[in-house]
């Protein structure tokens, strides 16, 4: 099958690393972005047919990703012809609605799909929340299951989530980082405290997933009575913070 990614930002070039190191050997790729040097951030560039305008990606492409950015996506549909009728369209420009493209489209009979995942696509790991007015068929089930776990979600929900599916490596960045700044207040110094973070990051992350253990579970698992673990949550809670980063959740998903 032929697949078209226009757009090699950050999250389109991770699409692309994330279909070029799975098994795909049924994909053809193809990709285009008016900065040709952007191919440099694609990690098996010789498993990637460049093309020369958006024109040509249409022409080649069966299913299309749309990775540019939001503002870019009503003259992108625009130059879809009549020659895509019957191809689909896969959006992961953010807020973008299946309304608009919809209402955007001049080629008839189109597929459309909006997707929501993030970073962790590259290494066919992310959550894939999918939205559109019909069941994924099996070609592009195959497509996006080579870059993670599929979720078939209405459009409301896949919007409300973008926060934690989208944005969550940032939030979870942000934090970790609060941890590596503790780290150097206590005379860590060099890499090391970063690494530290890291695998304390990853070793959890292994310890939920092979052990199936809920957060609660596990946090019961680490604190004892008087350690060090209960008093950092007793004064966490104090503070309301999982509150206030619940009340953040809520307050940037409606803006």
């Amino acid at each position: 099958m032929n697949v078209g990614i226009l757009g090699i930002g950050n999250l389109g070039s991770s699409i692309i690393n994330g279909l070029t190191q799975s098994d795909a050997g049924k994909i053809k790729l193809f990709v285009y972005d008016k900065n040709g040097n952007a191919i440099s951030k694609v990690k098996e560039a010789d498993r990637v047919n460049m093309v020369k305008s958006e024109e040509e990606l249409y022409q080649n492409s069966d299913i299309l990703f749309v990775a540019v950015k939001p503002l870019q996506v009503k003259s992108v549909l625009h130059k879809l012809s009549a020659g895509f009728a019957g191809k689909t369209v896969i959006s992961a420009a953010a807020g973008v609605s299946l309304d608009f493209i919809k209402n955007n489209l001049t080629a008839p009979n189109i597929k459309i799909y909006r997707i929501m995942t993030n970073l962790g696509c590259e290494f066919n790991s992310a959550p894939i929340l999918v939205a559109g007015d019909e069941p994924l068929d099996s070609t592009v089930q195959e497509v996006l299951g080579r870059l993670g776990k599929i979720y078939q979600v209405n459009e409301p929900l896949l919007n409300a989530l973008t926060t934690i599916v989208g944005s969550g490596p940032a939030l979870i960045s942000y934090f970790l980082d609060s941890l590596v700044q503790y780290c150097k207040i206590i005379g860590l110094e060099g890499d090391s405290s970063r690494e530290i973070v890291n695998m304390v990051a990853l070793s959890t992350s292994d310890y939920l997933k092979y052990n199936r253990v809920t957060y609660e579970e596990l946090i019961e698992k680490i604190t004892t009575p008087g350690g060090v673990t209960l008093r950092v949550l007793h004064n966490m809670d104090k503070m309301s913070v999982k509150g206030r980063i619940v009340d953040s959740l809520i307050k940037g998903s409606h803006n």
